[in-house]
């Protein structure tokens, strides 16, 4: 069963919607890992993710940062899903 604030219809008053969603119906296509690299950017060196300290450019202390990106995508076979109005 699927509950989610954007279940709901543009009517007014607002309708919502309880989705169901067969998980054994479901495919996953995954994608391309896409792996990248650079030593051009200023970082903040700080081990608390609050702190706004002195950035540091990653030329300068010899450093890489590397970004890793997987594309996927979800199709659900027909008969997968299926909702209905409530009110709650």
């Amino acid at each position: 069963m699927l509950t989610s604030a954007a279940l709901v219809g543009d009517d007014s008053p607002a309708t919502n919607f309880v989705g169901l969603v067969n998980p054994n119906e479901i495919l996953w296509n995954r994608g391309d890992v896409i792996l990248n690299t650079s030593t051009n950017a200023g970082i903040v060196m700080d081990s608390d993710p609050e702190a706004i300290g002195p950035i540091v450019s990653m030329f300068q202390s010899d450093t890489i940062a590397l970004k890793a990106l997987r594309r996927a995508a979800w199709f659900a076979k027909s008969g997968a899903t299926g909702f209905f109005n409530c009110a709650y």
